[in-house]
């Protein structure tokens, strides 16, 4: 089913508004500063000084607006989604509305499935559920770089461009030193120069070729965060009840689009709610403590129960979700995104079955892997094993749980296209599930 051109339309402005936010805090940001190194030098009275406080207080209150042109286009988008999910008038059944979500979707379009968290209470003749998305869903990442990274990203490359440069090695290190590895491989992906405006180099800069680079023009930001950490999560949860044969299902509210998940660092008080018990919260964040909010945003349902389910319970709950407001072009981008915002935030690897991945006493994780001076990571994010095709040095590479006498396998998995394979081909449809056995008025 086509998406509507007010959907895309509403999607699109929230993601101006976004860049225009990045844009608005920068230039306050840089207003500040420009304000502060004069109050050291100049005259209080100085009109120059007068006329960077001005600009200053501008910039600050173009901020302002910025945030705020950026909640009404969340705002906006939210009804747009509810929209889309409406079915027929003459679908009442909650299981024939979820048949009806699945229904949207290309019988030609395979579905990634990401793990959820659920947390069940039984409360008289409610069972209260909360969801909560795992890691995968969290994007972290700030695509915008600083003024510094700026610099340092155009030095590493004009440095290895220089006839006797030091070896690549040595600036790795600089950088990693400076903004560690992740935050190092991403500045020097976005900071990839071109010899010629429409040539750009595919695997970074021969070392002292001499030639004249060109740079591309990235946005620029604060050195603050811009945003909190979001995730992209499916349109609403639909929740199964199971006991033996009998299965009821419900739905959630509309999530909204992104969801915060951590407080925002800039928010203003515009953007905060007081709680009954006086504390001042992130209201974008409130769902994550205040229960009625979740239901509101759809992370938790309040669901009634019949005296049979009180006193017996279910065999089962599974909680799942489809996101059918995204178009398959759209999702698989969504997913390509998030991938990329982990790489560059946390790392992201594929495991072999049996890795440990939390320590414990007597067998700790080798996750994070070690990294003296840069030398590990160095190998994943510049020495690529593929620079014979062409690809990126940091895509595709980063897989250390393959074993080093299997560069075949390395190697088909790169070279199938331009984005991550293994998720090119499967992130047309988000869909994500969860199932908890066993649920009882005294278990949980």
């Amino acid at each position: 089913m086509p998406i509507p051109s007010t959907l895309t339309t509403a999607r699109n402005a929230f993601t101006a508004q976004r860049a225009a936010l990045i844009d608005a805090l920068f230039e306050a940001d840089q207003a500040a500063q420009k304000f502060r190194d004069a109050e050291r030098i100049l005259d209080p009275t100085s009109p120059i000084l007068a006329d960077l406080e001005l600009t200053k207080v501008q910039k600050e209150a173009a901020a302002v607006n910025a945030r705020a042109a950026v909640r009404s286009a969340t705002q906006a988008l939210l009804p747009e989604i509810t929209t889309w999910l409406q079915a027929p008038t003459s679908i009442v059944d909650p299981l024939a509305k979820a048949q009806a979500d699945i229904g949207r979707l290309s019988a030609q379009s395979p579905a990634v499935l990401f793990p959820l968290r659920i947390e069940t209470r039984f409360e008289g003749t409610k069972l209260k559920l909360r969801v909560y998305p795992d890691d995968i869903f969290l994007n972290r990442h700030e695509t915008a770089l600083t003024v510094e990274e700026q610099a340092a990203g155009q030095n590493y490359y004009e440095e290895l461009n220089k006839p006797g440069s030091v070896s690549e090695q040595a600036n790795w290190r600089d950088m990693v030193r400076r903004f560690g590895s992740l935050r190092s491989a991403y500045i020097l992906r976005a900071m990839l120069p071109a010899v010629t405006s429409d040539a750009p180099l595919p695997r970074g800069i021969p070392v002292g070729q001499n030639l004249t680079l060109i740079f591309p023009d990235v946005q620029s930001r604060s050195g603050s965060w811009t945003r909190p950490a979001e995730a992209l999560l499916p349109d609403r949860w639909v929740v199964m009840l199971r006991r033996g044969n009998a299965r009821r299902y419900v739905l959630g509210n509309p999530i909204p689009e992104p969801l915060a998940v951590t407080v925002d660092p800039g928010a203003s008080p515009a953007d905060q709610s007081t709680l009954p018990n006086g504390h001042v919260v992130d209201d974008k964040a409130r769902w994550i403590i205040d229960f009625d909010r979740a239901v509101d945003v759809g992370m938790a349902l309040s669901i009634d129960l019949t005296p049979d389910d009180v006193r017996l319970g279910f065999d089962r709950v599974v909680v799942f979700g489809l996101k059918t407001s995204l178009s398959e072009s759209d999702t698989a981008f969504a997913i390509e995104k998030l991938i990329d915002a982990h790489h560059y935030t946390r790392g992201v690897a594929f495991l072999l079955q049996g890795t440990v991945t939390n320590n414990a006493q007597d067998k700790p994780t080798v996750f994070p892997p070690a990294d003296d001076a840069g030398t590990q990571s160095f190998a994943i994010e510049r020495n690529t094993p593929l620079e014979d095709v062409g690809v990126p040095t940091d895509r595709f590479n980063p897989l250390p749980c393959f074993p080093p006498q299997t560069p075949t396998l390395r190697r088909s998995m790169g070279t199938t296209g331009q984005s991550s394979s293994v998720f090119q081909a499967a992130p047309c449809r988000t869909s994500t599930a969860h199932s908890r056995r066993g649920t009882s008025g005294r278990s949980r």
